[in-house]
């Protein structure tokens, strides 16, 4: 043990304080260096880590202590129960292999005991990468895949896998295969319908096992094979003038690329390449979803009967845009679909933008006027105009209009009635007062009461107009009115809504011509 006097304190340099070394995994959660002090003290003053050189000079003190627990990816970890002080750090990473920590501990009497240097090892393993020398061969061809020995601290060792199973490379009349430190080489010989797969490599090492070996990326391999069997009838004629013949339509829509062969022989396999390679395959039809990456490379259809083979390239990727425009429970949604994907959509009211969306937009029908929505992607725009309007509360205009319709009717019944009721007893009256005015003799003169001038000129001015309104019927006209004038109102306010709406949708479609 060796003392060291300082000015404040004594540093003792010994095996009192132990830290071993650690080790990890690039991609590991965490890595834990744990300090054991229990030769030292049971309840230590003070606890620190620091990060040391390989002479043990401090290059990065305090990284934690009992004062600052947590430091970035870093935490200390304390068990008073058992003595330790750990360093924990989260995500180690292939930098961080060779790094040395040190413990510090400090007794209640001042000393200062220093463990031993403890070195980080993270080790790390990169994905390999496959290569293929074709995607696409005939039957009895050879093909050669090349696996790449990944980056890492240990030289891994590589498997072959086809669709998921060990491929078993002992078979020498089959496969050739050569490995070296930075590649491993799989030669198919010759072959066959059965070769046809999917093809990858796994590294592995002795830290990186099972689920954590890194497997690279698939590659296809599609067989074109030539079983044609002629079965030969006892009694033959030969046939002159059979041409051999094959025709390949290759077109997309919908979303979808079709690749069909007919001819003679009748095609026995029909593929669809990507960039020369294979990427799907059929008796006599192929289909592939289409989409923007797809669309923006080479696609080509191949096919073969036995006897001839043809190539077709798709010229023209379908681009298209479908606009829905609905409405619903107050609210007008308008959604575009399409290929390449919709990158705007927007709803104009009376040819001004109110809502925009990514492929969806959505606004409240506050009033009946003219809605129009407008998609557009990469490639192409359409519009469309809501034709049906569904608002949630019904509209504005009809059922008042109705309602006042209805009272109108009913009320001019009432006064008709009321009229023509007034027009009868009056009429009736007057006809009688004549008759006896036509008759007047001495008796009459004796025995009928006299008139008051005042009341007979009152009774010749009701006879003489009829049509005068009487009291009880003047309310109801003045409602009658009161009811056209609303009506007419609510129609002229309509009309004006509409001729408005009218007007912005001709200018709306002024300016969609001039930009087209």
């Amino acid at each position: 043990m060796v003392l060291i006097k300082t000015s404040s304190c004594d540093v003792v340099h010994g095996q009192l304080v132990t830290a071993s070394n650690q080790t990890a995994k690039d991609g590991d959660a965490e890595v834990v260096i744990t300090c054991n002090y229990s030769q030292v003290t049971s309840i230590p003053d003070g606890i620190k880590w620091d990060e040391v050189n390989e002479n043990g000079g401090i290059i990065n003190p305090g990284i934690v202590n009992n004062n600052k627990k947590e430091n970035g990816r870093f935490t200390l970890h304390t068990d008073p129960a058992r003595f330790k002080a750990s360093l924990v750090m989260s995500h180690p990473l292939r930098n961080d292999s060779q790094r040395i920590f040190q413990c510090q501990i400090t007794t209640r009497s001042g000393n200062i005991q220093l463990s031993n240097p403890s070195i980080l090892t993270v080790y790390y393993l990169e994905q390999p990468l496959l290569f293929a020398s074709g995607s696409v061969i005939n039957e009895g061809q050879s093909v050669t895949f090349t696996c790449s020995v990944p980056d890492g601290d240990h030289i891994p060792y590589i498997t072959w896998y086809k669709d998921g199973q060990t491929v078993n490379t002992n078979n020498p009349s089959r496969y050739e295969i050569a490995n070296n430190n930075t590649e491993s080489v799989l030669k198919i010989k010759s072959a066959t319908e059965e070769d046809g797969g999917r093809y990858t490599c796994k590294a592995e090492s002795d830290q990186f096992k099972g689920d954590d070996a890194k497997t690279s990326e698939g590659k296809n391999l599609i067989i074109i094979g030539y079983n044609v069997t002629v079965k030969k009838p006892n009694d033959t004629t030969t046939l002159k003038n059979c041409e051999e013949d094959i025709h390949i339509t290759f077109t997309s829509e919908d979303g979808l690329a079709t690749c069909t062969a007919e001819g003679h022989p009748k095609p026995s396999s029909v593929l669809i390449l990507q960039e020369g390679e294979g990427v799907e395959k059929g008796e006599n039809t192929a289909t592939i979803e289409i989409n923007d990456e797809i669309c923006q490379s080479s696609l080509t259809c191949y096919a073969e009967n036995g006897k001839l083979n043809k190539t077709m390239t798709l010229e023209n990727c379908t681009k298209d845009i479908t606009v829905t425009f609905t409405s619903e429970d107050g609210l007008a949604t308008c959604t575009a679909e399409g290929h390449p994907k919709p990158s705007s959509v927007l709803i104009l009211q009376d040819g001004e933008v109110v809502k925009k969306g990514e492929y969806k937009a959505t606004i409240k029908i506050d009033k009946m006027c003219y809605l129009t929505c407008y998609a557009e992607n990469e490639k192409i725009n359409d519009t469309t105009t809501l034709e049906n309007s569904k608002e949630g509360s019904g509209s504005s205009y009809i059922v008042p209009i109705c309602f006042a319709m209805v009272v109108v009717v009913v009320l001019t019944v009432v006064v008709i009635c009321l009229l023509l009721c007034k027009k009868r007893p009056s009429s009736r009256s007057g006809n009688t007062s004549g008759k006896k005015g036509n008759r007047i003799d001495d008796t009459d003169s004796v025995h009928a009461p006299v008139e008051p001038k005042a009341d007979h000129e009152s009774r010749n001015s009701a006879e003489t107009n009829p049509d005068d309104e009487d009291e009880t019927t003047k309310p109801l006209l003045e409602n009658v009115k009161k009811l056209n004038t609303i009506e007419e109102e609510e129609n002229s306010t309509k009309e004006q809504a509409r001729r408005n709406c009218f007007d912005k949708k001709s200018f709306f479609n002024q300016k969609i011509d001039k930009s087209d």
